[in-house]
């Protein structure tokens, strides 16, 4: 079995366990931790990359949400561009099945190649995962990306900085303790500088990066609230922005 096909497995195994956090472990419980301030946290981010992205990109006709999971990113993106339509993927028939209220949805695998012809869409949104596909390389990804966008098309990005300080503590903690969090065997935090270079290599002609949140989903709700408002005139510092928690890249086609 090739890199490519064992992370397909293993993620499909994630899903099909419902792989999740050792709720019973008392590093993931209150005071170190709650789902409220995990879920929040990486909605504050979120909000941060569209509000950031809909000031650079006119509204799109049609967005491919690669991977799309439980459409968690819809809402995100339709605040946005209240008329956008959305197209998900997601290697997951789980997943998939889950999200009943939405149409469009395919189960693919992102490199299959995706069952869409060349220049398909205004908009390709990718978050939360090139981290787990750092060990296997982005080129392959990106390119499947370019493919599908049209000439002027953006794809959006949302991705975990190897960089946040906290990852120096969390990372070496899993080692200690094992993976209590629940997170798939390959995926680790990755360079937002490296992502954005890899961009240009696919034939992005402008990549633009930035911070979308500098505390940490452990961190407790009025610290994050005060750490981004303090950090917010430095999100797009070339040397701050890599300290971030989430990191956003928008790149054109």
């Amino acid at each position: 079995m090739d890199d490519h096909q064992l992370r397909i497995e293993r993620e499909l195994a994630w899903h099909r366990q419902d792989a999740s956090l050792n709720k019973k472990h008392f590093l993931n419980r209150w005071p170190l931790y709650s789902h409220y301030r995990e879920e929040s946290a990486y909605a504050v981010a979120k909000d941060e990359l569209f509000r950031r992205a809909s000031r650079l990109v006119p509204a799109p006709r049609n967005v491919l949400v690669a991977p799309c999971g439980f459409c968690g990113d819809y809402k995100f993106i339709r605040n946005a561009w209240p008329t956008t339509k959305c197209v998900g993927v997601d290697i997951s028939p789980n997943a998939i099945a889950a999200v009943a209220d939405e149409t469009d949805l395919y189960v693919a695998d992102i490199l299959g190649p995706m069952p869409f012809p060349e220049q398909s869409f205004d908009m390709a949104v990718a978050t939360l995962f090139f981290h787990h596909v750092a060990d296997e390389g982005f080129s392959p990804y990106l390119n499947e990306y370019a493919r599908l966008l049209k000439k002027g098309g953006v794809l959006i990005a949302m991705e975990q900085s190897m960089f946040h300080p906290l990852f120096l503590i969390t990372r070496p903690l899993k080692r200690a303790f094992g993976n209590i969090t629940g997170e798939v065997e390959h995926e680790h935090p990755i360079s937002l500088r490296r992502l954005a270079i890899e961009c240009e290599k696919a034939g992005f002609r402008k990549t633009i990066t930035f911070a979308c949140s500098f505390a940490h989903q452990r961190v407790p709700v009025p610290v994050r609230a005060a750490m981004n408002a303090v950090c917010a005139p430095l999100r797009s510092a070339v040397m701050v922005k890599h300290l971030a928690w989430q990191v956003g890249l928008i790149a054109w086609k």
